[in-house]
């Protein structure tokens, strides 16, 4: 009869102390070694070989830590625990930027004393945060994860909290901050004197006399006396009101929305877990928070009425909902294109209200301020929806803007800024990209309006269908105007069916490509703009809200047959 094993004896806390810290050493050499060979052998830009030499050296550390210093694993699922291990480092290196910025910046601390200072505490914290959470820490990391993997209404409570707390002071920053005052700010201002000051002949000069362009009001006539009361103040306190309308506006459509999403839901744990997913969102959906970066922009109030439009719409109060969609149409004016998807929809009722309000709204703009000046804004529109070149800008997220960085960068010896004509072969690619696009979403408008689904499955896709179509036909699509896809996207989430398997995954796709546009533009001011054919400086750059875009569009294509709305809850 075989003798059982010999238990396997524990390790002492100093040696896998001292373990942990030569798994630490070789894991730095694993890192600093593969950035060193990318760079220097290969030629790969610092940035994109940092990424990689970090997730090697992460693995090292890991397996290591795995095979020799810990005695037992409290997650059997391998791929959770590397995940887990990997936050836990990443909020290591957030504190040892925190602190080294404190001691140097604060207590004046010289950076090499800081970086010490910073690297005992990440080490400490590293070693005994994974050692309590995935290594050798029995009962309480078990109960920790059995509430991490079903919380209770209370948890959910408790986070959503701590979220709200994150946007609150996020958004007391964004407001009370300088950033943008230089850029789309600049616009609204412009327009909001020229308004006060009986110059309103003006609002279109820039785009008529070609001064500076991209400093341009491209809203309806009638709508700049919307931003008329900023032009009383000072251009810093007007940014300061600006930003603060925006916060107000952005607040009230996602209240409304979220009050729309939980109306079929149950009261409880289903509401309480909504509202977490719905706030973390909007807390980290960059999109909202790009329209601070750029000193306020008309998006949040178009979120607003886009929302007052989709409750109206889904409540059958089409008289209603066309008066809110047609003012968000006059200062995004884009937003005309979602009008194909719903004709082809069998909307002939809210079509007709629109036409009534559109005419009402044009003639009391003409009969203000007059009927040259409504001449001047369709030059400026006609002029920025024909662009040849889809604004080749790393800032324009859409897939026609993507098309023409990755053309400009790749084909010619040249700045992207500087190619002055479009080549006969881009042009004829973005004809049939458009002919395609809109041939495919009117043909699902008309099945969805064939299909029956129910009225308020029916017109939630209808309005994610117009909306996708609208940011995808257009050849400008700045990042904020993504946040737009999120009232047609947190109903979908919110409905009492549920999406296939695969379904779900494109759908999240959607909504991590749409994450972090702002922390994408601080990263890219490290790569060398200045020279062509730069290949990261396009994938880092348009390829995450455009690829949102791209993901949304494979989405509504392969789940044509289901609608989105097939699969009911069990």
């Amino acid at each position: 009869m075989d003798q059982a094993a010999a238990p396997k004896p524990k390790t002492s806390l100093l040696v896998q102390l001292l373990r942990y810290g030569v798994v630490g050493g070789v894991a730095f050499a694993v890192d600093f070694g593969t950035l060193a060979l990318l760079t220097k052998a290969f030629g790969l830009h610092y940035l994109v070989a940092a990424a990689f030499s970090f997730v090697l050296g992460l693995a090292t550390n890991y397996l290591l830590s795995v095979k020799w210093v810990f005695d037992k694993r409290s997650i059997e699922n391998p791929a959770l625990e590397f995940a887990i291990f990997g936050l836990i480092g990443g909020a290591g290196l957030l504190a040892n930027e925190v602190i080294m910025w404190g001691a140097t910046e604060k207590a004046h601390v010289p950076y090499l004393f800081s970086k010490i200072i910073a690297t005992v505490f990440v080490f400490v914290w590293n070693f005994g945060v994974r050692k309590v959470l995935l290594f050798d820490g029995g009962e309480t990391a078990a109960q920790l994860f059995a509430e991490a993997k079903h919380p209770s209404e209370r948890t959910y409570r408790y986070l959503t909290g701590g979220v709200l707390l994150v946007i609150l002071v996020r958004l007391i920053l964004s407001v009370a901050s300088n950033a943008g005052s230089d850029w789309d700010f600049v616009n609204f201002y412009n327009a909001a004197t020229r308004t006060l000051h009986h110059h309103i002949t003006d609002l279109y000069a820039n785009g008529r006399d070609g001064a500076d362009p991209e400093q341009q009001y491209v809203g309806f006539p009638l709508t700049a006396y919307l931003f008329a009361p900023l032009g009383a103040f000072a251009s810093r306190l007007a940014l300061f009101v600006f930003k603060a309308l925006c916060a107000l506006c952005m607040g009230t459509g996602l209240t409304l929305l979220y009050r729309m999403c939980v109306a079929p839901l149950e009261a409880g744990r289903p509401r309480a877990r909504f509202l977490f997913w719905f706030v973390l969102s909007v807390a980290f959906l960059e999109p909202f928070w790009f329209v601070f970066v750029i000193g306020g922009q008309a998006t949040a109030v178009g979120f607003l009425l886009l929302v007052l439009f989709a409750r109206a719409y889904l409540n059958d109060e089409l008289w209603v909902a066309a008066a809110w969609l047609t003012p968000a149409v006059l200062i995004k004016p884009f937003l005309v294109l979602m009008i194909p998807i719903l004709v082809c929809g069998g909307q002939y009722r809210l079509i007709r209200n629109l036409a009534v309000c559109g005419l009402a709204a044009g003639l009391l703009s003409v009969a203000i301020v007059g009927f040259p000046l409504h001449l001047d804004w369709v030059h400026i529109v006609l002029q920025e929806s024909s662009a040849r070149w889809s604004s080749r800008w790393w800032n324009n997220i859409a897939p026609l803007g993507i098309a023409a960085n990755f053309w400009s960068y790749l084909i010619f010896d040249a700045p992207h800024f500087e190619v002055a004509e479009a080549p006969a072969a881009f042009i004829t690619i973005k004809h049939v990209y458009q002919a395609t696009l809109f041939a495919t979403f009117m043909w699902l408008a008309y099945a969805t309006g064939r299909q029956t689904i129910g009225v308020i499955a029916a017109r939630t896709r209808l309005l994610l269908l117009a909306l996708t179509f609208a940011i995808s036909f257009a050849v400008i699509v700045w990042p904020h105007y993504m946040q737009f896809l999120f009232v047609p996207l947190a109903l979908v989430f919110a409905q009492p069916l549920e999406l296939p398997r695969r379904g779900h995954l494109l759908a999240l796709a959607i909504l991590l490509l749409s994450l972090h546009l702002e922390l994408t533009t601080q990263f890219v001011a490290g790569i060398p703009w200045h020279r062509p054919h730069t290949l990261p400086g396009v994938l880092f750059t348009s390829m995450l809200g455009g690829g949102a875009i791209v993901v949304l569009q494979v989405l509504l294509v392969a789940y044509r047959k289901q609608l989105l709305f097939t699969a009911p809850r069990s």
